[in-house]
């Protein structure tokens, strides 16, 4: 009698135990698989970036994407994977032609930003052009066609040019960043 109670007992803490371990292991899979689920798509939706400044900042006189114009401006190159982004930074007013379309766009913390947009032809092909408006300045930057999303880079470019602004000492000190880094959708 006894090893009979003993062998069901035994049997009874084997079912249990494999019972456990089988909860165990779907728990465990469970949280492996959501774990995954839940990072695919913030990795797919941010990915960090970076733009390099290979040309400039240099001092230009005219501003394409405008009537003929000498207009001065800061202007410069950045390298952002495989696309050179052309960016120019102006400090006069600037009175956009009506192929320009406002754009919705997410301003950097403290400042108003009002974002056009337009499609033109270079001697590269198709472009988008962008003028933001910021208070004390225009920032015009043109983007080849096949970047997918391109506010990422242009909302990094004003918050970085908003901090520089506040630290030049005069507007001739004004620079762009040589590096932008973002995170890009």
């Amino acid at each position: 009698m006894r090893s009979e109670k003993h062998c069901r007992w035994l049997l009874a803490a084997s079912r249990w135990a494999n019972r456990w371990r089988t909860s165990w292991r779907v728990a465990a899979t469970l949280g492996f698989v959501a774990s995954l689920l839940v990072a695919l798509p913030a990795s797919a939706q941010a990915v960090p970036a970076r733009a390099v400044l290979v040309r400039g900042t240099l001092p230009v006189r005219g501003v394409p994407h405008l009537p003929v114009n000498s207009i001065p401006a800061l202007y410069g190159e950045y390298r952002w994977e495989a696309a050179t982004i052309l960016v120019w930074v102006v400090r006069d007013e600037l009175f956009l032609t009506p192929e320009w379309t406002e754009i919705p766009f997410r301003s950097p913390a403290g400042s108003r930003i009002r974002a056009y947009t337009r499609s033109v032809a270079t001697g590269e092909g198709r472009r988008t052009a962008f003028a933001l408006r910021d208070a004390a300045y225009w920032i015009l930057a043109e983007i080849p066609s096949g970047v997918a999303d391109p506010l990422p880079f242009l909302e990094a470019l004003a918050v970085r040019l908003a901090y520089f602004a506040s630290q030049a000492r005069s507007p001739a000190d004004l620079s762009l960043p040589a590096v932008l880094e973002f995170r890009s959708r």
